[in-house]
């Protein structure tokens, strides 16, 4: 809670997740964490390495994890923009009117200092709490449950802008085991993308993202008309049976078929393909899983490679 500065009356630090329903373990782990940052603030002159610890410890615990990633990760995205923001400046002579968003005051969610003061070790810790995450158990009858908790989703996108192929394979693994669930798998294709440095995922990955919220059963308008390829001539196992293309048979007895078209006035319409963003989607995971097994193995060949010189 903290102070109106007008009417000084008490209002949510924020809105959206400052209540929160606490089961007693849940409970016991905030009372740890709070204990532990009273200490920290309590100087004078708080450290800013100190309170990065605790974020760090915090996304250990799963049941803290999103308040430990969800400030680091606010952190990184807002010194990432101040450094853009400085480079654009650089390149403008006479400055910009874009909107510049206010600026966190010191230990606020958004500060860049937390951001800057993770080291490459507490890097590697995140890293290794993403690996060693536990994940959701398969419900009574065999379906596979939501596969990133709460606290992840913030925990690989922190991850992913140090992370390697390692990383990369381990949320693969996480999105071949349950691909139902269209935002998640649009968030995972970019954060494999991303780590992997390869512009075909990227691209296949944000066309998945474009038709992420498209229902399954919709009719792709741009193909609803296109025609649908003719098939080729086949041979059955009886030697007495022959299936022709329609363009053969048409031949056969173009004659009494035309004829026939005409007699009874019927319109001759192509047959058309009805695509949908559900067969798009499953397209588009097929290729992306495809390509990124290839990139992957291309880059354990190369470790295995400097590691045998």
């Amino acid at each position: 809670m903290k102070k109106d500065e007008e009417s000084g009356v008490l209002e949510l630090t924020e809105t959206s997740d400052g209540i929160k329903k606490m089961t007693t373990e849940k409970l016991s782990a905030y009372e740890a964490r709070l204990g532990e940052l009273k200490s920290i603030l309590a100087p004078e002159k708080p450290k800013y390495s100190e309170v990065v610890d605790w974020l760090i410890r915090s996304a250990e615990d799963p049941l803290t994890r999103w308040e430990g990633t969800f400030e680091l990760l606010q952190s990184f995205q807002n010194m990432e923009w101040q450094e853009e923001r400085a480079k654009q400046a650089d390149r403008e002579e006479n400055g910009s009117d874009e909107y510049e968003p206010e600026t966190p005051k010191e230990f606020e969610t958004g500060d860049a200092n937390f951001a800057e003061n993770v080291t490459d070790a507490q890097k590697q810790v995140l890293t290794n709490i993403l690996l060693s995450r536990d994940r959701p158990k398969k419900t009574e009858n065999g379906e596979a449950q939501d596969s990133l908790a709460r606290g992840d989703r913030e925990l690989i996108e922190l991850v992913k802008r140090w992370g390697d192929s390692r990383v990369a394979s381990n949320l693969l693994e996480t999105l071949k085991q349950d691909s139902t669930n269209a935002s998640q798998n649009s968030e995972l294709m970019a954060s494999i993308a991303a780590m992997l440095r390869d512009e075909v995922l990227r691209s296949v990955s944000e066309e998945y993202s474009n038709i992420q919220w498209e229902a399954d059963d919709d009719v792709i308008a741009a193909e609803a008309e296109a025609p649908a390829e003719l098939p080729s001539a086949e041979i059955s196992e009886s030697v007495d049976t022959v299936s022709l293309p329609v363009e053969n048979l048409a031949a056969v007895i173009g004659p009494e078929l035309t004829a026939m078209t005409a007699a009874a006035e019927v319109p001759v319409k192509p047959h058309t393909v009805k695509r949908t963003y559900g067969v798009l989607r499953a397209e588009l995971m097929t290729k992306f899983l495809e390509r990124a097994d290839l990139v992957i193995e291309k880059e354990r060949n190369k470790d295995s490679a400097r590691l045998t010189r």
